[in-house]
């Protein structure tokens, strides 16, 4: 399934509220699908950075232990290409080294317009390029967002589980 563009015709991911051992046990459904293969996507909705940490340890676990985590502001660059010049080589670096990915505070991608980009339909914005990459990537990639209508716009992407932290 090509996941670079957003599928509307997707199952719904599941959401579940966040309770550590519920959570303990979709960590290891989702160790057994990543273990046939399959590329395990989840967002964590809501909550605060050290609930974030503890959910991610606990996926690391019955996943893959080694996590890249990045603030996605911190990818952020002056110029469109640059941006995804950065999120391009964070996906690439994890994936060399087989490493689950986690993308913090992802809602500031959403709002973020750079001066260079022209709108046009062959090119993507860089909340779009992020998350076709999101969708494309063959391991393992958490991310937090904050902004329900964030969550929302992210779930066509290929998640296979929505954590709700609030």
């Amino acid at each position: 399934m090509d996941h670079s563009q957003p599928d509307p015709d997707a199952p719904m991911p599941s959401v579940m509220p966040y309770e550590a051992t519920a959570f303990g046990q979709a960590a290891s459904r989702l160790g057994t699908q990543y273990e046939v293969g399959d590329s395990v996507r989840v967002l964590f909705a809501g909550g605060t950075r050290e609930a974030h940490q503890q959910a991610l340890a606990t996926l690391a676990q019955y996943t893959v232990e080694n996590v890249h985590q990045f603030a996605l502001p911190a990818l952020v660059k002056e110029r469109r290409m640059q941006t995804q010049s950065s999120i391009r080589k964070a996906f690439d670096a994890a994936a060399e080294e087989g490493a689950l990915l986690f993308f913090d505070r992802v809602d500031m991608l959403f709002d973020w317009h750079h001066p260079d980009s022209m709108g046009g339909e062959e090119e993507p914005t860089s909340i779009e390029y992020f998350l076709q990459r999101v969708a494309a990537y063959g391991g393992v990639v958490a991310l937090a967002l904050e902004a329900p209508e964030h969550i929302e716009a992210a779930r066509s992407y290929g998640l296979d589980l929505i954590v709700d932290f609030s």
